[in-house]
């Protein structure tokens, strides 16, 4: 006699949560910025573009690593901290690996550690 089992991978309530994009602004230093979150990503990364333009303060990453995003690598060699704000009530401080980073509407993409 055969027994046939079904399996159903279990439905997790949040598991929208790991698939969506969000897109909203931020403020840093009186200046609005655009933010991009990602559930499923795994590191927070910032551009040498807005460190320079915000003038923030970059210093050597103690641990370097390569990071690949898309279809490149990066080396991560600096991060920063940044405070920011998201309306009248967030307020945080957050550490960001400084990594070039390119998009066009459309494109979305996970970042994932290459350790």
């Amino acid at each position: 006699m055969t027994h046939h089992i079904l399996k159903i991978a279990p439905i997790l309530e949040d598991d929208w949560c790991r698939k969506s994009i969000f897109r909203t602004s931020c403020t840093v230093d009186d200046k609005v910025c655009d933010v991009i979150i990602d559930g499923g990503s795994c590191k927070n990364v910032v551009s040498p573009a807005m460190v320079e333009k915000l003038a923030l303060v970059t210093v050597d990453h103690p641990h370097p690593y390569n990071l690949v995003w898309l279809e490149n690598s990066q080396n991560v060699y600096k991060h920063c901290l940044v405070q920011f704000t998201i309306g009248d009530i967030y307020y945080d401080k957050v550490l960001y690996d400084v990594i070039p980073i390119t998009t066009r509407p459309g494109v979305t993409a996970k970042v994932y550690s290459a350790r």
